[in-house]
């Protein structure tokens, strides 16, 4: 199958790096929701793999590719490489439909789906692939039920985890982990950021917004999807020839 290989690889090197990133959180929350993202890729690999037939569009953000693919700088060489060799395989689009809430970011922004509802190869259970963000660009606050945790690869970022939290930097090598429904926000600078991400849990379910995420009062708002989005419609029917 195309692309089997790299993208398995990617799982393996996910799983490795999450359960040694586990070892060293001090928080055992964090601590246990890292081992269970690796547990979750581990079991995966012991599943046979079901090709999608599922096509890449096309996707402005991937244009920032050439600023983050360098090996040479790269601190975490064995996951670098990993998710170098499966980029070409992952199933590319820029997740959102164009609104009034995506259009400071979507030109500058791409999920790269590799195994998943709607990944190059299909799985129920969990989500793991490659997300860029262009420079100067804010992926404004929102949440979703799923469990979430990025690795950046390349470049860097601030993550804000937590509606009254601070803007943390990350670079190269280092693991974010969001818990369920828990707003967060990315915003990158001159630099663009490679990462992997994943999710678990509630994979089917949408992500969610509000103008103001610190008020629990405001109705929860939902971004337009495009239909092949895992949570507008059953992605083994879309787009198959």
């Amino acid at each position: 199958m195309s692309g089997q290989k790299q993208i398995y690889q990617l799982v393996h090197e996910t799983q490795i790096y999450l359960r040694k990133t586990a070892d060293l959180l001090s928080d055992p929350e964090m601590r246990t929701l890292a081992r269970c993202f690796a547990d979750d890729l581990e079991a995966e690999t012991s599943r046979p793999p079901t090709l999608s037939r599922m096509r890449s569009v096309d996707v402005r953000g991937l244009r920032y590719g050439p600023m983050l693919f360098d090996p040479d700088s790269s601190l975490c060489q064995a996951i670098f490489h990993a998710a170098l060799n499966a980029f070409p395989y992952a199933r590319w689009s820029e997740f959102y439909k164009e609104t009034p809430w995506t259009e400071s970011f979507l030109s500058r922004f791409a999920t790269g789906e590799c195994i998943g509802p709607t990944g190059r190869f299909l799985s129920d259970d969990l989500i793991l692939g490659l997300f860029i963000l262009g420079p100067d660009t804010y992926y404004p606050a929102h949440a979703h039920p799923a469990e979430e945790f990025y690795i950046v690869i390349a470049g860097e970022a601030e993550f804000q985890t937590g509606v009254a939290s601070s803007f943390v930097a990350k670079q190269q090598g280092d693991v974010v982990l969001h818990q369920s429904n828990v707003s967060h926000a990315i915003r990158s600078a001159a630099q663009p950021m490679f990462a992997i991400y994943g999710w678990r849990g509630e994979i089917m379910a949408p992500s969610w917004y509000r103008d103001n995420m610190a008020d629990e009062s405001e109705p929860k708002k939902f971004p337009n999807l495009p239909s092949a989005n895992p949570a507008s419609q059953n992605p083994r029917s879309f787009g198959e020839a």
